[in-house]
């Protein structure tokens, strides 16, 4: 449960240096990092057995206890001109579980803390240069797969926003491309 060494070797494609330096393998991720906390200069990681056993204990409840449905598991709809959620007060427009651990824990914790906005990981906007970004997107794929075999109520949305939903982006020769999910 840490970056893969083929994402390390600074001599890589695969590399970004605006990663964490503290959180650089050995290091156990921690999938309930508080960047309040994790910040601070006096912050004491847990021993790798120990985070590994927290971990594991998240992603069951990221995956089988609190992500139940898909509302629960995705988080609610949130469509174009909609006000951002509060997930406080409105959990039907809420982030899923599996949105707010593994997934943006991951961002977060693999940001560099010394960049403007945890860059490159640790933000929206900058998050796609890591070439981990890809790897962690595979990976949140790949349990979406098993979450849908794990029975009840688990099933992909079958709301027409969600099933005609389209990316716009500029590719590789800065061409504005329109794909559809």
């Amino acid at each position: 449960m840490q970056i893969p060494s083929i994402f390390t070797n600074p001599n890589s494609s695969l590399y970004d240096p605006y990663r964490d330096p503290r959180h650089q393998p050995p290091a156990t991720i921690d999938l309930e990092y508080d960047r309040a906390q994790g910040d601070l200069p006096n912050y004491i990681p847990r021993c790798a057995e120990e985070q590994i056993k927290l971990n594991l204990y998240t992603m069951h409840r990221t995956m089988y206890r609190n992500g139940n449905t898909n509302t629960l598991f995705h988080g609610g709809p949130f469509r174009g001109g909609d006000i951002p959620p509060d997930s406080k007060e409105d959990q039907s427009k809420s982030s899923g579980s599996i949105e707010r651990s593994p997934h943006n824990i991951v961002h977060v914790w693999c940001g560099d803390p010394n960049q403007l906005d945890r860059k490159d990981m640790g933000h929206f906007y900058s998050s796609g240069r890591d070439p981990l970004f890809y790897a962690l997107h595979g990976n949140v794929d790949r349990m979406w797969s098993i979450w849908k075999t794990l029975g009840g109520k688990r099933r992909d949305p079958t709301d027409r926003d969600w099933l005609e939903s389209a990316f716009v982006f500029y590719d590789e020769n800065k061409n504005l491309v329109k794909v559809k999910v």
